[in-house]
């Protein structure tokens, strides 16, 4: 009886098998970044991120109206606030204030 229910016991023990070709990828969650828009400027003027990383733009400029405009996205013309994009691509993306380009706020995000 002891032998046969020690056979049970082994029959159902379950002996998990460690593959050592077998790859392991770490899960990375995706990272938010910030641009103030300041003094008629985006801070920083030049960020560089990772693929499917986001940027938020906000707003810190005491009342004077901004908007985000880039190739695929546009905030809206605003004085307070924030605006987040994701980047799903690698590249070089330039983006400007359509108020303030003339006085030079533009901005760039490198996606890597």
């Amino acid at each position: 009886m002891i032998a046969r229910t020690f056979l049970a016991l082994v029959a159902v023990t379950v002996i998990p098998v460690i593959n050592p070709n077998a790859t392991t990828q770490v899960a990375r969650s995706a990272r938010s970044h910030v641009v103030t828009l300041r003094h008629i400027a985006f801070h920083p003027r030049t960020l560089t991120i990772q693929r499917d990383e986001s940027v938020t733009w906000l707003w810190a400029d005491r009342g004077i109206a901004h908007n985000v405009t880039g190739h695929g996205f546009r905030s809206a013309t605003r004085t307070h606030g924030s605006f987040t994009v994701r980047f799903p691509h690698t590249g070089v993306f330039n983006y400007r204030c359509t108020v303030h380009q003339v006085e030079g706020m533009t901005g760039t995000v490198v996606v890597r």
